[in-house]
């Protein structure tokens, strides 16, 4: 015996048949990860001008992922001895609980790495996989935002301890540096 199917049971099958196709084919044709800016990993290293370990990483150990990464890659370095700098560090400190914490320490995400072995250990790591999953924004120390927006800090790129250190003459303001003189890829995030 032959049966019949009705009419419009072809109709919603041929229907059915061109909404899939037509889906394989926009997928295909759809790029994997809508086009954007490269993902940034952002850090913040405090550390003393008169550390030798300090030194070694800031000197030794960050220019070769500063070049490597390029501005994927954003430390903003601290110097615990200025008196802004002093404090955002008590806070970075006190935000984990922390009484007493050596330099360099260094802040990425929810990690903290201290010294000069513990950071050119594990920070390579850490970044490749922040780039991997779309970026690390900056750590959770309270009143960072408000310290990067008064100028002060530097973002660290492949030059010597002496020139990190070299702290520009004061004005009347309190800020040791003009907005203008910091990456704008860092302020972004501020404005």
């Amino acid at each position: 015996m032959h049966r019949v199917r009705p009419a419009g049971f072809l109709s919603a099958f041929w229907i059915a048949v061109c909404l899939a196709l037509s889906l394989v084919g926009f997928a295909i044709a759809s790029p994997a990860k809508a086009a954007g800016p490269d993902p940034v990993v952002y850090a913040v290293l405090f550390y003393s001008p008169t550390c030798g370990h300090c030194e070694k990483v800031i000197n030794e150990e960050l220019p070769p992922l500063l070049e490597k990464y390029g501005d994927q890659l954003q430390i903003l370095k601290v110097n615990v001895t200025d008196e802004l700098g002093g404090e955002l560090y008590r806070k970075a400190k006190e935000s984990r609980g922390l009484d007493s914490l050596g330099v360099p320490a260094l802040f990425i995400g929810d990690d903290l790495l201290v010294g000069d072995i513990d950071i050119p250990a594990s920070l390579p790591g850490i970044v490749e996989s922040g780039l991997g999953t779309g970026g690390i924004d900056w750590p959770p120390i309270p009143d960072l935002d408000g310290y990067i927006r008064s100028g002060s800090g530097s973002i660290a790129r492949p030059v010597s301890l002496a020139q990190v250190t070299e702290t520009p003459p004061e004005d009347d303001s309190g800020i040791i540096a003009e907005e203008e003189d910091l990456d704008p890829l860092f302020l972004r995030r501020f404005k």
